[in-house]
């Protein structure tokens, strides 16, 4: 998980598959408690010295000391982590209780972390899970307004596993709809909420006849879901 092993990650992931039912939720239980641990990793003034002494000590003294992961790094991987277990294309199913867990210190790193791509790797983990909580839909709503693209996505991603409060996102995601950046992305959303978005039916049927091919391809699809009877009436075609 840390540092971005690929391997370790996949041998891990092949070893719970083959393992038994009790081994197996042993292993989810141990995926649990070091991501949790990760995310939690707090900074330490004694990092540094502590690296320099280990780089820098003769071999018999530098093998005695245990390595000790930068906890910036530390946090970002973790969320890096479950982000990528997360991803729309190919998601992995989440040990029980871990995005549960997760989710709080998420919140906490994306506003709260020192380091930015910490908070950004945050943001983007926390959209990947879509867990419920007031303080997530409140870090969510800003997050549409970022001027970041894969901030956006993440809230997009988020709103569209929760579908909340639409007359305050309906509107930024049909707005989204003539974004270069990630137009698929905003109308993907909107399809999530399908009829709650019905009334941004008549803009949304101006974009699906607009000369911009990419904007009336996306706009159309989005309409497909949210009123598929005004479609076929307008003749909007998906």
């Amino acid at each position: 998980m840390l540092d971005y092993d690929l391997q370790a990650d996949s041998e891990l992931k092949l070893a719970a598959k083959a393992a038994d039912p009790s081994t197996k939720a042993e292993i989810e239980k141990e995926f649990v408690r070091c991501a949790i641990r990760a995310l939690k990793a707090r900074d330490n003034l004694g990092w540094k010295p502590y690296t320099f002494v280990r780089k820098n000590a003769p071999s018999f003294v530098s093998r005695r000391m245990p390595q000790w992961r930068e906890p910036r790094r530390t946090r970002r991987a973790a969320a890096w982590w479950l982000l990528n277990r997360a991803v729309p294309w190919k998601p992995e199913p989440a040990a029980p209780g871990l995005n549960e867990l997760a989710a709080p210190i998420l919140c906490n790193l994306a506003k709260s972390d020192r380091n930015p791509e910490v908070r950004q790797a945050a943001t983007w983990a926390l959209g990947a899970i879509g867990s419920y909580s007031e303080e997530a839909f409140q870090i969510m709503l800003g997050a549409l307004n970022h001027s970041e693209p894969a901030d956006r996505r993440a809230a997009c991603r988020w709103f569209g596993s929760n579908k909340l409060a639409a007359e305050r996102v309906v509107p930024v995601l049909l707005r989204g709809l003539e974004d270069n950046a990630m137009r698929s992305d905003y109308a993907e959303a909107l399809r999530a909420y399908g009829p709650q978005a019905k009334f941004v039916v008549e803009p949304l049927i101006a974009l699906a006849k607009t000369n911009d091919s990419a904007t009336a391809s996306v706009a159309s699809w989005a309409l497909a879901s949210v009123d598929p009877i005004a479609a076929r009436k307008a003749g909007v075609n998906w």
